[in-house]
């Protein structure tokens, strides 16, 4: 089976990351949160997650957060969601149909 890691850069979205992790662990994924640099309560939330991999940067921007947790991460396929969202149970599944057996395909992407 494909192993899978699952990437959720944050910053200051307290109100939201908890169900975005509860989500994708639901999906039976490890998760990798990378806190840019929030100034809430990101790090106490994650405290509640110690089967998540938790990595705190200073403020860099998504971008950076994102290839932080790409370089953190162990699976061979890197799945990145934002921190206000909920993964869909079937979210894994498309992702990795579109890429399995295609070589030549080296990403895929959701609708917004």
């Amino acid at each position: 089976m494909t192993r899978i890691c699952a990437i959720v850069p944050v910053y200051d979205h307290e109100l939201a990351v908890a169900g975005t992790v509860s989500g994708v662990r639901e999906c039976g994924l490890p998760v990798i949160l990378v806190d840019d640099g929030s100034l809430d309560s990101t790090r106490e939330i994650a405290n509640d997650f110690p089967q998540v991999v938790y990595y705190h940067q200073e403020n860099h921007g998504l971008s950076v957060a994102r290839n932080v947790g790409a370089r953190l991460a162990t699976g061979e396929i890197v799945a990145y969601t934002d921190s206000d969202c909920v993964a869909d149970e079937h979210w894994l599944r498309y992702l990795v149909a579109a890429m399995q057996d295609r070589p030549a395909v080296g990403g895929s992407g959701g609708t917004y």
